[in-house]
């Protein structure tokens, strides 16, 4: 067998330029921050609705993470560590630039090298919070207009997600993430007192506060019989109160309406994906067609006009306005039809060529249409590879999440599953993290291991096994990229040599 690795579809596919962010000032809605990686690294850029994208930052590492104030007038980001021990860690400072590109200066000079983990302006204005990592989990809160010492400082030793601020900034929410649960916490940003908790949540996805004054109600959503289903709690008298959206199956909130009455979602099923507008006091949903099968990353609605950060598997990402393509850097090569099928825990991918994707989750009615960017990209190899099977970035099958089901339990349902699949006999298993040791245990003709958990040298029933981890294959921006080729090389070696 012939393996093309130096024109291939998906190869094109990963190179493509790519929007990955888009953030809307909260009360300049003609003012965007996006990050785009058509200059090889990525960049932040200022852009004006409808305009052409101005580039802010120009660090030869690349700057992807950042957010824009309220009034549109300044970027908040991560600007990386100049330190050469720190190269390739994502470790930096915490700069602000003018959306004019003015005045670029840090606002922790005198602080060691950290993580940013998360950074937001309240929607007032009044204050910024942001989240860094430095062997524990710390979140700070300033006074956005005459900085100084920050008002609050929290510190966690579980993973916290946050803040999240409410409209004038008096109250900040940390998302705590944790092994026993989930759980939100807020906190009085003047008296850095705590106010209120609420625990026993699980998969906890925040969405954020009202844009408008005195509204305390956080909009969330967790598991609900294995769902992802909306709530929204009263960060001030700790009130949780569950919402009934048309749609039954888990949805993702994306964004408040500018009245706050409204809120924009995209709903989950086996029949698709589907994005939406409903109307929290009347319960009146209206579908925006157009965006069906389609996965978006972020929604900006005003006025009822909805801005959208967009992609299917066989295109890269555009930011929409309604219905039309405002924004896009970049193509990507087309890509054949995917058909979707779904058989318990396992969502089956398949193009009319005979390839096939299987990936397992946690939740039975799944996302299944979320993966495809990544799925098309692996179906898109040709006769390479009959069958790819990841846990990695979906979700662990039930039990084993928690810790509960040892890899052989696990292994043997996924077995079993796995025969009831109308599939062809050759299998390449790739497995990443935690799911590698469930990979190691089903059968497959080859094995591919990304990033385990535990050090494996070779695999206990002999099974040709290739492990890549960030040794030999190191952190850069395409490093998916690098996996891919490394992995379908080692293939067509094998095939070559009869070894399947």
């Amino acid at each position: 067998m012939t393996v093309n690795l130096t024109a291939s579809a998906w190869q094109r596919w990963f190179r493509a330029p790519r929007i990955s962010l888009f953030h809307v000032a909260a009360q300049n809605r003609q003012r965007a921050l996006i990050c785009h990686d058509a200059s090889d690294a990525p960049q932040l850029y200022a852009y004006e609705l409808g305009g052409t994208p101005r580039q802010l930052t120009f660090d030869p590492l690349g700057v992807s993470h950042g957010t824009i104030s309220a009034d549109g007038r300044t970027v908040y980001y991560l600007r990386p560590s100049d330190d050469p021990q720190d190269e390739g860690s994502g470790a930096g400072h915490l700069w602000r630039v003018g959306f004019d590109g003015d005045d670029p200066r840090p606002l922790t000079p005198d602080w060691p090298p950290y993580l940013l983990l998360s950074v937001a302006e309240s929607a007032s204005g009044a204050f910024y919070g942001f989240t860094v990592y430095d062997g524990n989990t710390q979140t700070f809160v300033v006074d956005a207009r005459r900085g100084g010492a920050p008002h609050l400082r929290y510190e966690s030793g579980a993973l916290s997600v946050g803040p999240y601020l409410s409209y004038d900034g008096e109250l900040a929410v940390m998302a705590e993430l944790g092994e026993a649960g989930d759980a939100l916490e807020s906190y009085d940003v003047r008296a850095g007192e705590r106010v209120a908790r609420l625990d026993g949540l699980s998969a906890l996805e925040p969405a954020g506060f009202p844009p408008r004054p005195h509204d305390m109600r956080l909009l969330a959503t967790a598991l609900v019989e294995g769902l992802c289903r909306p709530f929204w709690w009263n960060a001030r008298t700790g009130e949780r109160r569950d919402l009934s959206f048309p749609h039954a199956g888990s949805v993702a909130l994306l964004d408040w309406s500018s009245d706050a009455e409204q809120v924009v979602y995209t709903a989950y099923g086996a029949a698709g994906m589907q994005t939406a507008v409903v109307n929290l006091k009347t319960g009146a949903s209206a579908a925006f067609d157009w965006l069906d099968g389609r996965c978006v990353d972020a929604a900006h609605w005003h006025t009822g006009e909805l801005w959208t950060l967009t992609q299917r598997y066989h295109e890269p990402p555009a930011i929409w306005r309604g219905a039309q393509v405002a924004l896009t850097v970049g193509d990507a090569p087309a890509l054949p039809p995917v058909t979707i099928a779904q058989h318990g825990s396992l969502t089956h991918y398949a193009q009319p060529s005979d390839l096939h994707v299987v990936i397992a989750h946690e939740d039975a009615h799944g996302l299944p249409q979320r993966y495809l960017p990544l799925v098309g990209a692996w179906l898109s190899v040709g006769a390479a590879v009959s069958v790819w099977f990841s846990l990695a970035n979906v979700g662990m099958v039930a039990g084993e999440a928690e810790g509960r089901a040892a890899p052989e339990q696990d292994a043997g349902a996924l077995a079993e599953a796995l025969a009831g699949l109308d599939l062809p006999p050759r299998r390449l298993l790739i497995g990443t993290g935690r799911a590698a040791l469930t990979v190691l245990r089903l059968p497959a003709v080859g094995r591919v291991l990304i990033d385990p958990s535990e050090p494996f040298e070779r695999a206990r029933d002999g099974t040709p096994t290739l492990t890549l981890t960030a040794q030999n294959v190191p952190l850069a921006p395409d490093r998916d990229e690098q996996i891919m080729e490394r992995a379908l090389a080692w293939w067509a070696t094998l095939s070559a040599t009869g070894a399947p």
